[in-house]
C-alpha cells in the first residue's frame, strides 16, 4: 500500500502476540506470574515508498514475574538513554538559521526521534502497569520522564522543523500527526491515569504548531 509524502496509517491489530522486540518475555516454570497489559506498542517503520514512517499499534498482553518486570523496565531505560543522548547530540549540532537538510536528511531526524518516544512509551508501560511494586511505578517522576519526553522527543524537533520551513513542512505534518496519534493512545491507556493530565497538555501544546 503506498502512501503520499505527507500521509501517515495509523493501524490497529488486536491480539497480535507476535514480538518486534529483543526483550526476552519467557517464564521460568513454578514462577508466578503477574499480567502486562502492553496495550499498544508504537512501531515506526517505512512504507513501501520509503519516504513515510507509518505508525502502528498493536494490542498486545505479556506475561511478566516482578523480577522479569523489572528487568524489563531496566532494559528500556538503558536504550531510551543511549536514544535519548544520540537525540541531543544530533539535535545540538544543528544551526537553526543557516540548516539546510535534503528530504532523507529530514527522515531520518524525525525516525531518531519517533525512536525516542517509542522507548518512552515502553518504559511508561512497563513501570506503569498494576501489578508493577511501588518503588517501579515511581521512576517515571524520580527520573523526570514526561518532561525528558517532551523535551527530548517531541518539542526539539518541532522547532527545528518549524525553523526550517518551507522545505520541512511534509515532515513536520507527519511528526505532528505521528505525536498526536501517540499522547492520544498514552491518554486513554487507564494503567497511566496519573499522567492523564500531562498528555492532554502535550496535545495541546502540539496542536499549536498545526
Amino acid at each position: 500500500m503506498a502512501h503520499s509524502t505527507s500521509t501517515v496509517t495509523a493501524v490497529m491489530e488486536p491480539n497480535d502476540t507476535s514480538s518486534q522486540y529483543t526483550r526476552k518475555d519467557g517464564n521460568n516454570e513454578g514462577e508466578s506470574t503477574v499480567t502486562v497489559q502492553d496495550t499498544v506498542a508504537a512501531r515506526i517503520i517505512d512504507n513501501d515508498t520509503h519516504d513515510t514512517p507509518v505508525l502502528i499499534l498493536q494490542l498486545k498482553t505479556r506475561k511478566y514475574s516482578q523480577e522479569q518486570l523489572i528487568a524489563e523496565a531496566r532494559g528500556i531505560y538503558a536504550g531510551l538513554v543511549m536514544v535519548e543522548d544520540k537525540c541531543i547530540e544530533v539535535d545540538n549540532t544543528l544551526n537553526l538559521p543557516k540548516m539546510k537538510l535534503n528530504n532523507e536528511q529530514w527522515q531520518a531526524l524525525v525516525a531518531l526521534h519517533c525512536t525516542l518516544l517509542k522507548e518512552h512509551y515502553d518504559f511508561f508501560v512497563a513501570t506503569q502497569d498494576p501489578s508493577a511494586a511501588w518503588p517501579l511505578k515511581r521512576l517515571a517522576n524520580k527520573y523526570e520522564m514526561p518532561v525528558r519526553m517532551w523535551k527530548h522527543s517531541v518539542h526539539a524537533l518541532l522547532e527545528i522543523l518549524r525553523h526550517g520551513l518551507p522545505a520541512s513542512l511534509d515532515h513536520m505534518i507527519t511528526f505532528i500527526y505521528l505525536q498526536y496519534v501517540m499522547f492520544g493512545v498514552l491518554g486513554e491507556n487507564e494503567t497511566m491515569r496519573p499522567f492523564h493530565m500531562t498528555w492532554a497538555e502535550c496535545r495541546g501544546d502540539i496542536a499549536r504548531y498545526r
